[in-house]
């Protein structure tokens, strides 16, 4: 989600989208990411796969480390953001 907004951000000149994803991968960081474990697969340690189905509640999701990655790149390079959702031509 927070990718998402980043984009909406950069298409649509909106400064609040932004803070909202900052907002997001600031809690993430804060209450997801694993930490000190022997055990971990994965920097996202919290994930849920399907609430509704009670199945992969509390486990590593390897699209999550992906996103988190990608959410702090988009923060910290937004200048390479256009490229990546076609703003401008080449």
């Amino acid at each position: 989600m927070a990718c998402g907004l980043l984009d909406l951000a950069a298409a649509t000149g909106r400064e609040q989208y932004r803070a909202v994803a900052l907002r997001l991968l600031t809690a993430l960081a804060e209450t997801c990411l694993t930490r000190a474990s022997t055990r971990a697969d994965a920097v996202v340690a919290r994930c849920t796969r399907n609430r509704p189905a009670e199945d992969g509640i509390e486990v590593s999701l390897p699209y999550a480390d992906y996103y988190l990655l990608e959410g702090i790149h988009r923060i910290l390079h937004p200048q390479a953001l256009d490229r990546a959702i076609e703003l401008t031509m080449p």
